[in-house]
């Protein structure tokens, strides 16, 4: 039912730009490219402040793992307006906007990482934080990341840097952390 994963064997895709390196967790369907995937998720180390990739037709959710977060601005121009003026600097609080407005990251301090889901249009997810036990309705296709501490899902123990994901409608299942300060990220289709 489930694959699992874990980012320390995972090999980083360095960005053309040189601002920073992409893990890919999940794309789907399996083999598809940026042009062509029905919904991707991807972890994102930013060592550079720089404009984000544009995605016409994709709605993307944004999640601050590590570091001191960026300040995501879209110009004001015939197009934007100045849509996005939001700071990313909380830890855990997912943040989402269309993938064709244009944005430039401003690092707030050093290096950070973030956790980036990408859904193609009329598909839709949702990305939950988790910090405390609870029940999962699993749905049809999605993935459960253990951004901080320990987590028990089902009978499946996660460290951090390690998830599971599936492609098939999965039964119910919980999750409970074994530590404290835990953080744990769902994301399934709707």
């Amino acid at each position: 039912m489930f694959d699992r994963f874990d980012t320390a064997t995972i090999p980083p895709t360095p960005w053309k730009n040189g601002g920073g390196t992409t893990l890919e967790l999940m794309c789907s369907p399996p083999g598809a490219t940026l042009a062509d995937f029905d919904w991707r998720v991807s972890i994102a180390t930013v060592a550079a402040s720089g404009p984000f990739s544009r995605f016409p037709g994709i709605d993307r959710t944004i999640v601050l793992l590590s570091g001191e977060g960026m300040h995501l601005r879209s110009p004001h121009d015939g197009v934007n307006q100045g849509s996005v003026d939001h700071l990313l600097i909380d830890p855990g609080v997912p943040f989402s906007f269309p993938g064709e407005t244009s944005i430039q990251a401003s690092l707030v301090g050093g290096v950070s990482k973030d956790f980036n889901l990408m859904t193609r249009r009329p598909q839709r997810a949702a990305v939950s934080v988790l910090r405390e036990g609870t029940s999962l309705t699993l749905g049809v296709q999605g993935l459960l990341y253990a951004n901080a501490g320990r987590w028990l899902v089902g009978d499946i123990s996660l460290d951090e840097g390690q998830g599971v994901r599936w492609s098939h409608a999965a039964p119910a299942t919980s999750a409970h952390p074994l530590s404290s300060n835990a953080m744990l990220i769902f994301v399934r289709l709707l």
